[in-house]
């Protein structure tokens, strides 16, 4: 298979870290009398490795976290005051996310001709600081003060040592590629994992800086996290400013407790838990538009960001463009024409990033593997030259469900897969290896938190609730991709997590707001609850750290930095040995 490039050069990198090397060196010391030079080439050596060791600390880390953080929602502020409906009505947290959007977009799009080297990352996050900067006035003082909170306590998830094994087998290498070469045709005969790209790994590539390098490939699943909980309180803190609106705060108060005790370790997060933490953002938002009908052009622009990004953080969550269909039907049941108008015309903004996405996505897809959707067989044309053979595609297609349905680890393999994974032959297997290990641990959580709520705010005193036509269509949605996710890919990170959840507590959160109370009393209740969950969160993550620091030494405010190895690189030395050999990849 022959690798295609649009630009084969390499990326002013490593020159820039040789420049700023140089500056270092460069930098002359004079006698105080005679201005005689003191100094050897190998002592400005030295000063340079101190000036790298200097970095490692966590110091330094937190400083990059921070600047990194409001570059983002520098972009998310340039996109909303385009888009004039939207700034002003929306949040901080809810600004972050359209950053990401942005961010996803504009690196997609870039790496088609530029690699993402030390001088562009530079400018870009410094256009995204200085955008912050510049509508700096336009935050209120509060939203200021959460965002420093939230994204101080969310820091300790930040530090790690060991990330998960995807982490070395693609998403890092992946990350590095785009920091050397722009956009290649073919990656996917050199890694499997190259085939199934992720729109995170070009965020990563953004945080590829002088002096921090690579060592900042995991903070976009740290911004998704902390821009979700700077959402999810910030609407917090404004409903307890008005008349409570239930259906919000039980809402939030659920989603809140699920994603910081079960999803805690962002090193585990890789491309899924990222997404389905906007999976969840994604039915909060639904759920709230059909149950109160109000500020609905808003609700649909922020479904629709939610959707372009899911389905950019992972191809396969293509499936939640259900919910386009359902919204559409959802605005025509209730009149609502002149919205319906502008999707058919291509008038609303926010629908026409989301076809850029699918275009983005499509794209990226097709130039890595020859597929629009791997492994989706019949989304392939193998007659490209770069193409993966349709055969091996189906091979993959049935690997992928062989795993999820627990017919294969790392020590294991079923006899039989192709029979094993038809129909429900694997469902006793899956019970045994899966149910009783992983899934029954999960469950049994949710569970508890069920219960915990439950008594939470439980009161004898009950209110009558109509359930309205589009929330039963709404369950039934998620039902049906419930069933999707059990017969085809059974396991939690396929999506599973925000399923199960929703399944359990949509029906507790509508049985939460029958129960009367006083309203001071759900603040309260409600904020001791945030609070421990605070607390559950920086203890899981101190834990996390003490048994690494037990396990590798790993003293994160000494060196920050995570474990790297050598076979973290391995594909770009192979790209590199195909360049300069000029040899062809075999199909």
């Amino acid at each position: 298979m022959n690798l295609y490039f649009f630009s084969s050069s390499r990326t002013l990198g490593k020159d820039s870290l040789s420049f700023f090397a140089g500056i270092t060196k460069v930098i002359f010391f004079f006698h105080v009398f005679n201005y005689e030079f003191l100094y050897t080439l190998k002592f400005y050596n030295t000063i340079y490795k101190l000036i790298l060791k200097m970095f490692e600390s966590f110091v330094f880390y937190i400083i990059i976290y921070f600047i990194c953080c409001l570059s983002i929602l520098g972009y998310g502020l340039i996109l909303a005051n385009y888009s004039k409906k939207y700034i002003g009505n929306v949040n901080l947290g809810e600004i972050g996310i359209l950053g990401i959007l942005f961010t996803i977009i504009y690196s997609t799009i870039s790496h088609i001709s530029i690699a993402h080297g030390y001088v562009h990352n530079l400018c870009f996050i410094s256009v995204g600081l200085i955008s912050f900067f510049y509508y700096y006035k336009k935050i209120s003082s509060t939203e200021k003060i959460i965002l420093i909170i939230v994204f101080l306590i969310i820091f300790i998830s930040f530090p790690t040592f060991k990330s998960h094994d995807d982490f070395s087998y693609y998403h890092f290498p992946y990350s590095y590629y785009l920091t050397q070469y722009s956009h290649i045709f073919g990656l996917g005969a050199l890694n499997h994992g190259f085939r199934t790209p992720s729109s995170i790994f070009y965020i990563n590539s953004l945080f590829y800086l002088p002096f921090f390098k690579y060592f900042l490939f995991n903070l976009s699943a740290v911004l998704i996290l902390g821009f979700f909980n700077l959402n999810m309180i910030i609407k917090l803190i404004n409903n307890f400013k008005k008349k409570i609106d239930k259906n919000e705060v039980f809402f939030i108060i659920s989603i809140l407790i699920f994603i910081n005790v079960f999803f805690y370790r962002i090193p585990e997060h890789g491309t899924d838990r990222s997404a389905q933490i906007l999976i969840l953002i994604l039915f909060f938002e639904y759920f709230l538009m059909i149950q109160n009908k109000t500020s609905i052009d808003l609700s649909i622009n922020k479904i629709l960001i939610y959707i372009s990004i899911i389905i950019s953080l992972k191809s396969f969550y293509i499936l939640y463009v259900i919910f386009v269909p359902i919204l559409i039907f959802f605005l025509f049941e209730n009149n609502y024409l002149k919205i319906l108008k502008n999707f058919y015309l291509f008038k609303n903004f926010y629908f026409n990033l989301l076809i850029v996405v699918l275009t983005i996505v499509s794209f990226i897809n097709f130039s890595n593997s020859g597929c629009l959707l791997y492994p989706v067989y019949f989304t392939c044309i193998d007659s490209v030259s770069w193409g993966i053979p349709i055969e091996q595609v189906k091979s993959m297609n049935m690997w992928y469900e062989q795993w999820s349905k627990a017919g294969a680890s790392p020590n294991y393999r079923v006899e039989n897969p192709e029979y094993y994974i038809q129909k429900f032959n694997w469902v006793s297997n899956w019970i045994d290896k899966y149910f009783f290990n992983k899934f029954l641990d999960f469950f049994l959580g949710l569970l508890l938190v069920a219960i915990i709520l439950f008594f939470t705010f439980f009161s004898k005193k009950k209110e009558k609730i109509k359930i309205n036509k589009h929330l039963l269509i709404f369950y039934i949605t998620i039902l049906i991709l419930l069933f999707e996710w059990f017969y085809n890919h059974p396991s939690l990170r396929y999506g599973g997590y925000v399923l199960v959840f929703s399944i359990i507590f949509l029906p507790l959160i509508i049985l939460l707001k029958s129960f009367k109370m006083k309203e001071d009393k759900i603040r309260f209740r409600t904020i001791v609850l945030i609070l421990c969950v605070v607390l559950i969160f920086i203890f899981r993550n101190s834990l996390r750290l003490e048994k690494e620091y037990k396990n590798y030494n790993y003293n994160f405010v000494k060196n920050f930095q995570y474990n790297v190895e050598k076979d973290y690189f391995r594909i770009d030395e192979m790209i590199k040995q195909k360049l300069n050999n000029n040899k062809i990849i075999e199909k």
